[in-house]
């Protein structure tokens, strides 16, 4: 039984001499050239690097939702600025915290209820009779100049905006609704950065000032009032690649 499957197989692979001619051939055929890894560019993989690390030092930050009175944006979608660059990411968007539109909120409800008490205690105030349609104008102007005033207060706050991207630091200052002024310079000038957390109330609700100064045509950058300050600081120093001082 034996022989008979040796046979076989002998039969199957054209006997035991065009084995060795097989073997003599696969011996002939040279090796496959070795394929070199590809290089990555140096440059775009300490930008990733980077932006890697930024990405860390705000990932706690994923599950805060963005809303119209967010003060602290990671990520933010349909945002953009002039001149951002096609491969340019806005990582982070700050406004000054809303804690600090205290001031002119309350000043509008002290406003707003001023005239009703006015009204209820008429008799505490002794003002000659005035004629209905001349209270109407009189009560219309005054909520229009109220409205007014809450409308520039709310967008002088809500685009005085401060943009940090993995190449650049954008400043927007918003002056009114026909002026404003944009400053921009790129991480590798920046020279020194700090920020101070000073007093109960910034310490409290988490704001402080970020100070930065470079070597670019505009030599500070002031990001004042803005949420979580020592995580913002961070995230520039990361993207910087800790090459600067920061204290």
């Amino acid at each position: 039984m034996t022989d008979i499957f040796v046979a076989e197989r002998e039969n199957k692979l054209g006997g035991k001499k065009d084995q060795d001619n097989l073997t003599s051939v696969k011996k002939q055929v040279p090796p496959f050239p070795e394929i070199e890894p590809k290089k990555e560019n140096p440059p775009a993989r300490e930008e990733e690097k980077k932006q890697r690390f930024a990405h860390e030092e705000l990932i706690h930050f994923k599950s805060k939702e963005i809303g119209l009175f967010s003060s602290f944006h990671l990520y933010p979608i349909n945002v953009s600025f002039k001149e951002q660059e096609e491969n340019e990411e806005i990582i982070l968007l700050l406004r000054k915290h809303f804690v600090t539109n205290f001031y002119w909120i309350f000043l509008t409800v002290v406003l707003i209820f001023l005239p009703i008490i006015f009204f209820l205690n008429r008799s505490l105030f002794p003002v000659p009779p005035i004629p209905d349609k001349f209270n109407v104008m009189a009560f219309l102007l005054y909520f229009t100049i109220i409205g007014a005033y809450v409308y520039i207060n709310f967008i002088t706050w809500f685009f005085n905006t401060s943009l940090i991207t993995q190449k650049r630091l954008v400043d927007v200052h918003f002056v009114d609704i026909i002026y404003h002024d944009m400053a921009v310079t790129r991480l590798n000038l920046i020279e020194d950065i700090s920020f101070t957390q000073s007093g109960f109330i910034k310490s409290f609700f988490n704001y402080g000032d970020i100070y930065v100064q470079t070597a670019g045509e505009k030599l500070h950058f002031d990001f004042l009032a803005v949420p979580e300050p020592d995580h913002v600081l961070n995230v520039i120093e990361n993207l910087m690649g800790g090459e600067k001082n920061v204290q």
